[in-house]
C-alpha cells in the first residue's frame, strides 16, 4: 500500500503564510516497497547509535533529570527544537556520520563492506518521488517522512550535533 500526502509548516498569524514561507513536507508511505524492509533493518541495526549523554528517553526522564540539577541564578535553562526535522537532515553528512562510527570508531559490528553499506543507506534515503496536487516531485535532501530509517537518522544527526555543540561548554547533565 502507498499512501501519501504532504504538510505544510504551521504559522502563528495569517501574515506569515507566503509562497516563500510556505515549506512542504512530504509524508509518503513506504510500506509494501522494494527498500521498505531493507530501511527496517537498517534502522534496527544502527538505533544504538541514536543515544548520547544528553539523550531522553521520555518526559519522565526529562523530569527526574531536571530535579537532579539546581540552577543557578547565573544560569539559563534552555531548550532547542528543531523545526521540519527529518526534512531538514543533511543526508551525505549523516551517511558520512554513520560509516565513520561504524568503520572507524568501532561502534557496530561490521556486517558488510563500508561501499555496500554507504550504497545501501543512500539506496533507502536519497531521491523520494512523490506526487502532490497532480504534480510530480523529488526530495533533494532530508529523510522522507514514513521512512523507518528516517527517526533513526535524525537522530543520530541530532547526536553528532550535541556533540559538536553542547559538549564543548560543558553543561550539567
Amino acid at each position: 500500500m502507498f499512501i501519501q500526502t504532504a504538510v505544510t509548516h504551521k504559522f502563528n498569524d495569517l501574515n506569515q503564510v507566503t509562497i516563500e514561507n510556505q515549506k512542504l513536507r512530504p509524508i509518503v508511505s513506504t510500506c509494501g516497497t522494494y527498500y521498505y524492509e531493507t530501511a527496517k533493518a537498517q534502522a534496527k541495526y544502527l538505533s544504538s547509535l541514536t543515544e548520547n549523554q544528553y539523550s531522553l528517553k521520555n518526559t519522565l526522564n526529562f523530569a527526574d533529570r531536571l530535579n537532579q540539577h539546581f540552577i543557578d541564578e547565573d544560569e539559563t535553562f534552555v531548550s532547542y527544537d528543531v523545526e521540519s526535522l527529518f526534512t531538514s537532515i543533511p543526508l551525505d553528512e549523516t551517511i558520512d556520520t554513520i560509516l565513520d562510527l561504524i568503520y572507524a570508531e568501532g561502534k557496530l559490528p561490521i556486517i558488510t563492506t563500508r561501499l555496500v553499506m554507504k550504497r545501501l543507506l543512500f539506496r533507502v534515503t536519497k531521491g523520494y518521488i512523490f506526487t502532490f496536487n497532480g504534480n510530480l516531485y523529488k526530495q533533494a535532501d532530508g529523510c522522507g517522512m514514513g521512512n523507518p530509517l528516517s527517526p533513526v537518522l535524525a537522530n543520530i544527526f541530532m547526536c553528532e550535533l550535541e556533540l559538536d555543540v553542547i559538549a564543548p561548554s560543558h553543561p550539567p547533565l
